[in-house]
């Protein structure tokens, strides 16, 4: 059996697995259709060349080979496109130029000018290239020069972690062009075994991880990662279909029909042997590429989870910087028109009175502010105390006070009580309901109705409900928001709506959604054993 005949069909398997996942993380981010897309692509590519190279017939080895040869036109073109979703990179007419050449190879893929097929020695039958084919491999290597030349450039724009996550990228993009050119040497006959389009499939797991996970790790890690499992996979599939092969040779005769008994027996042995295999694989890379330990870079890892995941926390409080900026603004006019006056009105008693009354006041304000933002910044453990969930409340909406007036919001709040006491850590309080107002503004860039009420019930629940007249959550993403990592914002982490659902499950609490798309979004909050004055 052709290595090929396992390799192409694994690799169509691996392609259409890993970008159907990455897709249904974020159906709507234009990253995760554009990386489906060409998965989808490779997978046809991959499983119409394992037909065509073990097709007894020309007529039939020519239709797999026009289809598949036309697949990779539309495998550039969406990585193409994929290259600009990632770097947000606006380049449109070069955008419809890839899928141009798309729609000609489908049409001129179609004629004996396109390719033909021939019998060569390592194949049943092979591509001969024809005038179009030449115009097929421009296409195919310089829209990879294109993406590499895009990936570069926007270097310079990010930051390290949107930076590693590129990096990592060009290298798997530019591995995988790697394996798959030599594939187009035999169809201009050159006989050269093209062998590593046996390996394609390996820069698939590494790319959809990078796209995923790249917010947990650096470049480093991921290619850690990514290169124990993708070195495990192709170990145990060799192990397994080995051990079948060879069973089915030795016990042919003796088994039968039970032979799919012997299949599940194997099956379990490498199953029970994937862990020490994984462990071993980590040990060789570890020591021999990455020159550290295990244990080191595990807590390399692990320091690079906690930083991302104050990540959210350090957003939020650039927005509480910025509302604040306005509340430091005033009390710094004050003081400086008085000291503007002081120089004239030293000896006037009655102004240095007042004076020393104001510049305290407000310098006392300015204290608390400071005081207020870095307390919020800095992460500390919970620390429960009896807390005003009205207050907090206000406080947060006085913060982005900005922020609703630019984008046009009119809040309007419905409270049972103005004391409405819980056991929290109001600083964590506060970032959830930064995180749930963010989220309305965001959905209403054009503005609307933000409501926000607080009701005190009878069996001493606090009931905060949040409702905004933005464009709403679409049934499918609904059951997601919550979920690390799952966004819809181009350039957001998905972390603020896991962290806040975290910090109110710490605090006893739940949150429930109801949302649909054109009819805003309500997140309602319900903490225990609230109390009020009244």
């Amino acid at each position: 059996m052709s290595i090929y005949l396992i390799s192409l069909p694994f690799t169509a398997i691996i392609s259409l697995l890993l970008g159907s996942f990455v897709l249904s993380r974020n159906p709507q981010n234009t990253v995760n259709i554009t990386w489906f897309s060409s998965c989808f692509s490779v997978a046809v590519w991959s499983s119409f060349f394992c037909l065509m190279i073990s097709s007894k017939d020309a007529d039939t080895a020519l239709i797999y080979a026009r289809i598949c040869n036309i697949s990779v036109a539309y495998i550039s073109a969406f990585l193409f496109h994929f290259a600009l979703a990632i770097t947000e990179t606006k380049l449109h007419f070069m955008l419809r130029f890839a899928y141009t050449g798309c729609f000609l190879s489908t049409i001129f893929g179609l004629s004996n000018y396109f390719l033909t097929v021939r019998p060569i020695s390592m194949f049943n039958f092979y591509p001969k290239a024809g005038p179009f084919f030449y115009l097929l491999t421009f296409h195919f290597f310089f829209f990879f020069i294109c993406q590499q030349h895009v990936f570069m450039k926007s270097l310079k724009r990010f930051s390290n972690e949107k930076r590693n996550q590129i990096k990592y990228i060009i290298v798997a993009v530019s591995a995988g062009y790697a394996l798959g050119a030599l594939a187009f040497l035999p169809a201009f006959d050159i006989n050269i075994n093209p062998l590593s389009a046996n390996f394609i499939w390996l820069y698939a797991p590494i790319i959809s991880y990078a796209i995923l996970r790249h917010q947990l790790m650096d470049i480093r890690i991921i290619f850690r990662k990514s290169l124990i499992y993708a070195l495990l996979i192709g170990i145990i599939t060799l192990i397994y279909f080995g051990f079948v092969f060879l069973i089915g040779i030795s016990f042919q005769n003796m088994i039968g029909s039970k032979s799919f008994v012997s299949t599940l027996f194997i099956f379990g042995i490498i199953a029970l042997a994937f862990k020490p295999i994984e462990r071993r694989i980590q040990f060789v890379i570890d020591k021999f590429v990455f020159k550290k330990t295990s244990d080191f870079l595990r807590k390399e890892n692990e320091q690079l989870m906690d930083a991302i995941k104050n990540q959210d926390r350090l957003k939020a409080v650039a927005t509480l910087a910025a509302g604040m900026a306005h509340e430091i603004k005033n009390p710094l006019t004050a003081i400086k028109t008085f000291t503007e006056y002081l120089p004239s009105r030293a000896n006037d008693p009655s102004f240095i009175r007042e004076f020393e009354r104001i510049v305290s006041a407000e310098v006392g304000k300015v204290d608390g502010i400071v005081r207020q933002l870095l307390e919020f910044a800095k992460p500390v453990p919970p620390k429960l105390e009896t807390t005003n969930i009205v207050q907090t409340i206000d406080e947060t909406l006085h913060f982005l006070h900005a922020e609703f007036m630019n984008h046009k919001i009119e809040v309007t709040k419905k409270f049972s009580s103005d004391n409405i006491w819980i056991k929290a850590d109001k600083t964590q309080l506060q970032q959830v309901f930064l995180n749930l107002f963010l989220n309305s503004i965001q959905a209403m860039p054009n503005g609307g109705v933000l409501i926000i009420s607080a009701l005190f019930e009878s069996d001493h629940i606090a009931r905060i409900r949040i409702s905004d007249t933005g464009d709403g959550i679409s049934a499918k993403n609904l059951p997601h928001i919550f979920d690390p990592f799952f966004t819809t914002k181009e350039s957001g982490t998905g972390l603020g709506l896991a962290i806040s659902h975290g910090i109110i499950k710490e605090h006893g609490g739940k949150v429930n959604v109801d949302s649909k798309l054109g009819n805003g979004t309500t997140f309602e909050v319900t903490f225990n054993n609230a109390k009020t004055d009244k």
